[in-house]
């Protein structure tokens, strides 16, 4: 995986955000019009593009690496399910480094066989 944006350390446009959100896994594959409100918000507010894909990366780890016995979890329906991610990663930003082995760490859960029921394969660039 590539990193999402050259200029990583600003924000992204609410379209880029979109779109980052709807290839997540267990996302809809379209973008009700609360998240287009909340992607232009999380622009305006200037959140960098590092945050956002740390954000996304760390909330689906989160969600891959849950205990086998555990109930399974609803899909997802808002790009508001990340904003407590969002504003974790606001208040002590990433490292690169970090949010590279999250790229990577993603990626290889995703591609496991247990993950085969995941339609879609997270690739920010």
């Amino acid at each position: 995986m590539t990193p999402l944006h050259p200029a990583s350390h600003h924000p992204p446009d609410a379209h880029w955000i979109l779109a980052a959100y709807l290839r997540l896994p267990d996302t809809p594959r379209r973008a009700r019009h609360q998240d287009q409100l909340l992607a232009a918000r999380l622009h305006e507010r200037g959140v960098p593009a590092l945050v956002l894909e740390a954000a996304f990366l760390l909330a689906t780890w989160r969600r891959i690496n849950r205990p086998p016995e555990a109930e399974p979890l609803a899909p997802i329906h808002s790009l508001r399910y990340f904003l407590p991610v969002i504003e974790e990663l606001l208040r002590r930003p990433p490292a690169p480094s970090y949010v590279a082995y999250l790229r990577e760490t993603v990626a290889r859960l995703l591609a496991r066989p247990a993950a085969d029921n995941a339609p879609k394969m997270i690739v920010f660039t």
